[in-house]
């Protein structure tokens, strides 16, 4: 199938990009849901009246996509709306909803306020830490707390592409606030003012951080422990600065982030777990259910999320004995998270996330096909490496202009280190889930053996890794680009992946078919 050209063939791609097309005109543009409301309702009785006309009826329906997200981004604005007394100090009582995070003198975390006019609203905060009680060291998620202090509106970083004020709206939080030392104190949770979901997310969160306890039982330590809980439970809190440095120069920051791989890693695991069976129709609503069980643990990141509605789908369908079409697919999961929260548009992890799939569905074949698929039959360790080679290429092709407007960096052996991080990085979630599950099997001599083995494959990899970054030329900084100039790039990337496709691959292809 022809990847390039044929976007009739996915109508969900083409509602997606309507969907996208009116969250940002809604959020430029309208101040008011009503506009857009009354546009999408008039433009599906269109829609309707045009039943006859095909051509007309898809016009309309498109146009309303565009409308719908006008009205969905306007409403998620609304819903951030701010109280009066920004800027003012607020005596409030709040829920933590992450773990605190020691940084220099104060901690971080997130909080739900739970009382006042600021009720249900979710803030940044900074707590000073008190270095002689050390009360803040009590502190966990899903702890109450009563405060007071000047809640005020998030600000920009100077000199930087990365809106941080944009980046707090996509993930719902309307100010930040800093508590002194004396100013709060730990109380009971008042979860009333919280969704059943938002309670049953803080038990799994807690649960989480039960987890990370275990693994710190078990031997695991410093950064190898730090690297293994980041890959498999999303907790990046305690990666040290050097750590994420030697990440991000040797280009395999990717691995610490989870994502698809990560998610698709532990489906495989959990089938091979669970088996077969007959009843096909449980075990695979068991699967889902564990799944999206994982994903709220983990914190529910946009790229996790996308690639669980994905194996959602894929799942589904495979119960229905059709044949998923992954850019349908991937278009589906888009117009879910967006419907859900549009301002997800513009969280980081969301675009890469999406642009790296997208990529790699695009890309990816028209790679493997300038080698014949016969050859590489033949040659099976060939074909792992260049299945490797195209995969990688294929995602930062499509993500790279992206990663240098926002961290201003590029990375210049990403490609040779996804041949050692991609294997290691699978090891590690393997050993880790299984970790886990010998020592709540109370295998105690078991588990310290696979902890001690877990612990050795991340000192293998951060070694590798720092070895990499120590390398010359490892990675180029201070690459400035402005936002014309990253659509200007990804223009150009189109035009030559359709020139490609045109004249190299389909000739490719053709030469093959007639020998």
């Amino acid at each position: 199938m022809n990847p390039v050209g044929s976007i009739h063939l996915f109508p969900p791609l083409r509602i997606a990009i309507c969907l996208i097309a009116g969250i940002i005109l809604g959020d430029v543009l309208m101040p008011s849901p009503w506009l857009p409301i009354a546009g999408f309702c008039l433009l599906l009785l269109l829609s309707a009246a045009c039943f006859r006309h095909t051509y007309w009826q898809g016009a309309a329906v498109m146009l309303a996509s565009v409308f719908f997200g006008c009205t969905l981004v306007t409403i998620d604005k609304e819903s951030l709306g701010v109280p009066a007394s920004v800027g003012q100090t607020v005596a409030y009582r709040a829920v933590l909803l992450s773990e605190p995070v020691e940084r220099g003198k104060v901690i971080r975390c997130d909080l739900m306020v739970t009382t006042g006019e600021w009720s249900g609203k979710k803030l940044k905060a900074s707590i000073l830490r008190d270095t002689v009680d050390s009360h803040y060291k009590h502190l966990h998620v899903n702890d109450g707390i009563q405060a007071s202090s000047v809640i005020e509106l998030p600000v920009n970083y100077h000199d930087s592409n990365f809106d941080y004020v944009r980046y707090l709206e996509s993930h719902g939080f309307v100010g930040t606030t800093f508590i002194y030392w004396s100013d709060w104190q730990k109380t009971a949770a008042d979860l009333a003012p919280l969704s059943l979901f938002e309670r049953a997310r803080l038990m799994l969160l807690r649960v989480r951080q039960q987890l990370i306890s275990t693994a710190g039982s078990l031997g695991l330590n410093g950064q190898n422990m730090a690297v293994a809980m980041a890959m498999t439970l999303g907790d990046k809190s305690m990666l040290a600065e050097m750590t994420r440095d030697v990440y991000a120069v040797s280009g395999a920051s990717h691995v610490l982030a989870l994502s698809g791989l990560h998610l698709s890693i532990i489906y495989v695991l959990l089938s091979f777990l669970v088996g077969a069976g007959r009843r096909h129709v449980l075990r695979e609503l068991f699967l889902l259910a564990a799944i999206w069980a994982y994903v709220i643990m983990v914190g529910m990141p946009a790229s996790v999320v996308r690639a669980a509605i994905m194996i959602t789908v894929y799942g589904v369908i495979g119960l229905l004995h059709r044949r998923p079409m992954s850019l349908s697919t991937l278009s589906l999961a888009v117009i879910i998270m967006l419907v859900v929260h549009p301002l997800s548009l513009y969280d980081i992890g969301f675009q890469l996330s999406v642009l790296a799939v997208f990529s790699i569905l695009v890309l990816y074949p028209m790679l493997m096909q300038l080698l014949s698929a016969k050859w590489l039959m033949e040659h099976r360790v060939f074909r792992w490496f260049w299945t490797m080679l195209c995969v990688s290429l294929s995602a930062q092709l499509g993500t790279a202009p992206l990663v240098c407007y926002y961290f201003e960096r590029v990375a210049c052996y990403g490609l040779l280190v996804n041949f050692l991080v991609i294997p290691l990085a699978t090891v590690i979630i393997y050993l880790a889930v299984a970790v886990f599950v010998s020592f709540f099997l109370r295998v105690h001599f078991v588990s310290v053996f696979l902890s001690q083995a877990l612990d050795g494959v991340a000192s293998l990899l951060n070694r590798s890794l720092t070895t990499v970054s120590s390398w010359p030329g490892a990675c180029i900084d201070h690459v400035h680009i402005r936002f014309l100039l990253l659509l200007l790039v990804y223009l150009l990337l189109a035009v030559l992946v359709f020139l490609f496709y045109r004249f190299v691959v389909s000739r490719l292809v053709k030469a093959e078919k007639n020998s």
